[in-house]
């Protein structure tokens, strides 16, 4: 089978149901009938749909049982990845807007005191640790990503890194 391009992976990983069987085939091989109760799909052709959407990402084993291969945990592990991406922008979001009413409050009891400027210094500092924070994890995937920091026990084995795989580098 030849290495699939970057669109047919995203296309594979596009949908949560996808995304679920990814995680669980990540645990251990199983069979189809195996696979649809361990998920709790009623329709084998639902799951016949996605299994087949995930052709590019999926091995069977001798005993006919559905494995993740190399490109599907690199799906894996890129799924995985953007999920935490997600988390941190979510704080960050979070906090800018505990920032904002904190500040807002500060200002609303205390006008420009000594006070008012202790809780903006202390909210401003904050945010940019926040900010710092999100640019050094960034940095941080993007090694992961870019073959530059450490591999996971699935790319060390395969070889690959996930631009690889994805036919982006």
């Amino acid at each position: 089978m030849a290495k699939p391009n970057s669109t047919e992976v995203f296309e594979a990983i596009s949908h949560p149901l996808r995304m679920k069987i990814l995680k669980v085939l990540a645990k251990s091989p199983m069979g189809f009938s195996e696979l649809k109760k361990t998920l709790r799909i009623e329709s084998s052709g639902e799951l016949s749909f996605h299994l087949n959407k995930m052709r590019s990402l999926l091995d069977k084993d001798s005993e006919g049982r559905y494995a993740l291969n190399k490109t599907g945990y690199t799906a894996l592990e890129t799924v995985r990845s953007l999920e935490k991406c997600g988390w941190y922008t979510r704080a960050f979001y979070f906090n800018l807007v505990v920032f904002t009413l904190s500040n807002i409050w500060a200002y609303l009891s205390f006008s420009f005191s000594t006070n008012f400027l202790i809780v903006l210094a202390l909210s401003s500092l904050w945010i940019v640790f926040l900010l710092l924070l999100d640019n050094s994890s960034q940095k941080s995937l993007f090694k992961v990503w870019s073959g530059e920091g450490k591999k996971s026990a699935s790319s060390k084995s395969s070889g690959g890194t996930v631009l690889e795989a994805f036919h982006i580098v």
